[in-house]
């Protein structure tokens, strides 16, 4: 995540991307207009993608560090669309929660975009127990990699039907300095 990256022009932001060689590097700009309070561009090596949760997830967990947040909701704008991000300040640490737009953007199957749609699928087809308001679990990820994560996904019902779906999760961070060669 690259932190005041206003005055970057695209082709500076895929070449720090491409530079980084993660799957996906966010870029937290300032806002466009009114409806939203930060912009976040999202880049692979190679080219620019609408959407990135894990990016999302730790670009506003830096952010929210960085500026020393209270728990909050930030409206966000990304290639897909504005969405809302909830930053949920607990146990001297935070937890980023974002709301998926609807869910058509394919992505690997160990993300937050995979998980939420499960979770919506299996409230659908009644797979799973729950409470007829809300279904939640947590998925493991990142095993086979080394870099074991864990998604929390939350399934708001209403009538026995998804109503709305969350992911979301903690972040790990690493520093330059902290690198070793």
């Amino acid at each position: 995540m690259v932190s005041n990256a206003d005055g970057l022009a695209e082709t500076q932001m895929q070449a720090i991307a491409r530079e980084m060689n993660h799957s996906e590097t966010a870029f937290m700009l300032s806002p466009t207009s009114s409806g939203h309070e930060v912009w976040v561009p999202f880049f692979t090596p190679t080219t620019e993608v609408p959407s990135c949760g894990h990016a999302t997830i730790a670009a506003h967990y830096v952010r929210a560090a960085e500026m020393g947040l209270p728990s909050c909701r930030v409206v966000q704008r990304i290639g897909a669309g504005i969405l809302p991000v909830e930053i949920v300040c607990e146990d001297d640490d935070y937890r980023v929660v974002m709301t998926q737009g609807a869910i058509g953007i394919p992505e690997d199957p160990v993300t937050g975009n995979a998980n939420g749609p499960l979770g919506a699928y299996l409230v659908q087809h009644r797979l799973v127990p729950n409470d007829g308001r809300r279904f939640a679990f947590k998925g493991q990820q990142g095993e086979a990699i080394g870099r074991l994560g864990t998604v929390e996904v939350a399934v708001d019902i209403a009538e026995g039907r998804p109503r709305a779906v969350q992911v979301g999760g903690r972040a790990v961070t690493v520093f330059k300095s902290e690198i070793t060669l």
